[in-house]
């Protein structure tokens, strides 16, 4: 009902989940001056969103990486060290489902601030623990994987709603969360390296809490909205249509998700066991190869999508 409302044209400034009028403007703004205003916001839509989407897939996956020195330092062994991780999992799935209600209840913007603030402080958190306090650590990841949850529900839902080519966005996007994934080793590896285990959760933590405070800051200047989903036309999918896709996706994206977990906890370790590598940069440099070369074609896609539309 709020969105059917808000597509009244009687009703100033009112496309938007959460009342913000910048929606409006990013679905029925017309003229050059408007259209201009129009692509400018849904610019910064697709931007805050892809920094969320490389935020999400760093911060989700860094510990991986930096289980290996904690292990030395707290004189624990790797394996229990994982399983501490293995609640935050299980969020990492199931909150998603809570996220995407909120979104349509509260809207997009809001839920994205959630989301940095809320893996800003947990990873913050998890640096700050005390050494060998691993229930608190648990309880400071599990609170990685809840908030993290967030961006699959709402930032991917958040673009496609601005974008005014979905294609090129989309592609956009994807590159940003898989250069998220190219820096899951790097990132926590040169800071274990630089200063210790502790800043490569508390560093990260501080980025995202900034770039939150900036989405807040341009959620309250009305620079970025929300709206409905644009009507497409064509046929219309029907019962049958819609739970014969969702299961294909379903499917796909578990056995999708069961071997992306498996390679991200398992490659450091493999590195380290089997070719006896001991440097914790070297480790994370090793394990961010297998995105880079894994997200090329999305590069690539991505690529081409850009020049398609020009």
């Amino acid at each position: 009902m709020r969105y059917q409302a808000a597509l009244r044209p009687d009703r100033k400034g009112a496309c938007s989940a959460n009342g913000s009028d910048t929606a409006s403007r990013l679905g029925g703004a017309s003229g050059g001056g408007l259209y201009t205003r129009m692509k400018t916001a849904a610019g910064r839509v697709l931007l805050f969103s892809s920094i969320g989407h490389a935020l999400m897939h760093l911060m989700t996956a860094f510990y991986a990486v930096i289980v290996l020195t904690l292990a030395a330092v707290w004189q624990l062994p790797v394996e229990r060290l994982l399983e501490l991780y293995a609640p935050a999992t299980v969020l990492l799935g199931i909150m998603s489902l809570p996220a995407g209600w909120a979104s349509d209840r509260f809207g997009a913007p809001v839920m994205m601030v959630v989301m940095f603030v809320g893996m800003g402080l947990s990873s913050v958190a998890c640096g700050l623990v005390p050494t060998g306090d691993t229930l608190a650590l648990s309880i400071a990841l599990c609170g990685i994987g809840a908030f993290g949850a967030i961006y699959h529900s709402v930032g991917i839902g958040w673009v496609i709603r601005t974008a005014k080519e979905q294609g090129h966005a989309m592609g956009v996007n994807g590159l940003w969360g898989s250069a998220g994934l190219a820096l899951y080793g790097v990132v926590p590896g040169v800071l274990v390296t630089l200063a210790s285990w502790r800043a490569a959760f508390i560093v990260p933590g501080v980025v995202c809490l900034l770039v939150g405070a900036i989405v807040a800051w341009q959620m309250a200047a009305k620079r970025i909205g929300d709206r409905p989903m644009p009507a497409t036309p064509g046929i219309k999918a029907g019962r049958a249509e819609f739970w014969r896709v969702f299961s294909v996706l379903s499917v796909t994206m578990a056995l999708e998700g069961v071997i992306w977990q498996a390679v991200m906890f398992g490659s450091a370790l493999v590195f380290e066991t089997r070719f006896q590598a001991t440097s914790v940069l070297w480790l994370g440099l090793a394990t961010s190869m297998i995105y880079v070369v894994s997200g090329s074609p999305n590069t690539c896609s991505a690529a081409a999508s850009s020049t398609a539309i020009r």
